[in-house]
Formats: C-alpha cells, sequence, structure tokens
C-alpha cells in the first residue's frame, strides 16, 4: 500500500514539475504598481472608516446594529463627504452613535451631520479636529463629458470593506463618464472596478492621487462599480451654504492616451 501511495503523489506532481521546467524565463513588465504604491501612502490619510451604531425604537426595544462605511476628508476644519446611506438610520431604528477613525488610529465622535441629501446619495459630516491632510479635489463636470475623454482612466479607491478589511485598496478604470440608470435621478460614474459593501463614501482618485468621485454602489458579481462624481458633491456643498471645495484644484484637460496606459490585464487590452 505505501508503494502505491508513493507512485500516486509522484504522477499528480510530475506535470507541474514538467510545466514550471519548462515555461520560459519571467518577463519585465510594465507595471501600474508602483503608481498605486505611491498614491496609496498619500490617499490613504484623507479617507476615514465611519462606524454608525444603530438602536431599535419598536419591539424589541432597544436591540441595536452596527453600520460600517467609509468617507473622504475635503477639508482640514473637520470635514468629511460620504454617501447618505452610511449616515441614515432604516426604518425602525434611530442613530445611536457616529464613531469616525482616521488612517493612523485615532477616533473621534461625529459633531454634527451638516447636510444630507438622499436624493443624490450624499452627505457632509463634521468632527470637532483639524486634519493635516485633506483630499485633492478634482472636480471635472463627468456628467457631461464625452465618453471617449473618459474611458479607460484609471482610478483606485480606499474604503474599508465588511468593516474588517481597513484603508483597503482597489483599483480600476473608468467605464462610463456618466451612465443613466433605471430608476435613478443622476447618472453614476461606471466603473470596472470591484468594490463591497463597506466601500461606500470612501474615495475614487485618479492616477495623480486626485480625488474624482466617491464610491457608492456595485452590480453583484460583475466587477462593475459606480460613483458619483466630486463635483455633484461639491456643487450641493454650495447649494447648502457650505464652501467645502473652495481649494479645488485648476479644472484638467482630458488625460492624453500617453498619461493613462490601460492595465497589462484587463479588458480593455483585448
Amino acid at each position: 500500500m505505501p508503494k502505491v501511495v508513493t507512485v500516486f503523489l509522484l504522477c499528480c506532481m510530475l506535470p507541474f514539475v514538467t510545466a514550471a521546467s519548462s515555461a520560459p524565463p519571467r518577463q519585465e513588465l510594465s507595471s501600474y504598481a508602483p503608481i498605486i504604491r505611491q498614491n496609496f501612502r498619500i490617499t490613504k490619510r484623507v479617507v476615514v472608516a465611519i462606524t454608525v451604531d444603530f438602536i431599535s425604537t419598536q419591539n424589541p426595544a432597544g436591540a441595536t446594529f452596527r453600520g460600517i462605511g467609509s468617507g473622504v476628508i475635503v477639508h482640514p476644519d473637520g470635514i468629511i463627504f460620504t454617501n447618505a446611506h452610511v449616515v441614515t438610520a432604516p426604518p425602525s431604528f434611530e442613530i445611536k452613535e457616529i464613531t469616525i477613525e482616521l488612517w493612523n488610529g485615532e477616533r473621534f465622535p461625529l459633531k454634527k451631520i451638516e447636510w444630507v441629501d438622499n436624493e443624490k446619495d450624499m452627505a457632509r459630516l463634521k468632527i470637532d479636529t483639524t486634519f493635516g491632510s485633506y483630499a485633492k479635489i478634482d472636480a471635472r463636470d463627468f456628467d457631461n463629458m464625452n465618453r471617449d475623454d473618459a474611458i479607460g482612466e484609471e482610478v483606485i479607491t480606499i474604503g474599508h470593506p465588511f468593516g474588517i478589511l481597513q484603508w483597503d485598496v482597489s483599483w480600476g478604470y473608468i467605464t462610463h463618464p456618466a451612465r443613466k440608470m433605471p430608476g435613478t435621478l443622476y447618472p453614476f460614474m461606471e466603473l470596472y472596478l470591484h468594490v463591497n459593501p463597506g466601500n461606500s463614501g470612501g474615495g475614487l482618485f485618479d492616477s495623480q492621487g486626485d480625488l474624482i468621485g466617491v464610491p457608492t454602489a456595485l452590480w453583484p458579481g460583475s466587477g462593475i462599480s459606480f460613483a458619483i462624481p466630486i463635483k455633484r458633491f461639491c456643487d450641493t456643498d454650495k447649494e447648502n451654504g457650505f464652501n467645502a471645495c473652495a481649494q479645488t484644484i485648476p479644472e484638467k484637460a482630458p488625460r492624453a492616451p500617453e498619461h493613462t496606459p490601460l492595465f497589462p490585464y484587463t479588458p480593455s487590452r483585448r
């Protein structure tokens, strides 16, 4: 019996040994990894984790549950943008407490929800601190952009999927600057970018590390996700009497192809 087992193991292993020995030498390929690493070191500092504790107002009264989302720092005076659904209580519940955690582990109680727009799924939060780092905002008008000027542009997002993978980074590219979906009032940036529950409200950054949007939804099982352009946040902020985006960088021209090489192994290269 031992002899049979030995022969079986060798038969299973041999194909892998042969395949490895006949494989061509590994070639160095151009990589987007250095840009991701460089941007992550900067952009992780402007993304926060948002923990929301809810309490039931009906039977069983006092029952609690916790929601997890993300937010992005847009102004040094403690100002954060996120999705409205991150900080909105579901039916029969009310918010008990909201806590903001920074990249360095510091935690702050929410001071105030300064405005919420449920139709646009946007909210502005304030905590009682001063930020040393905040997002550099690129308020390009994706809603009115020609698709050819946006498609293929690389993006990364940072958030807190499932509430345990904090400051997780995903990368992908824009597939449509303003996709109109059935049953929605406003178009979304469509992305070939995998996000998960908990990423909502985090930052969507371009290859230069500038904030261009906020992830808000995903198409289950598809790898397709959707984001709200940051310009819509900035415009709504002004409508509510604020101006967190006052330090917005000048509007950029459409990316030239040489500055946005497509990812080597994504469908757009096939």
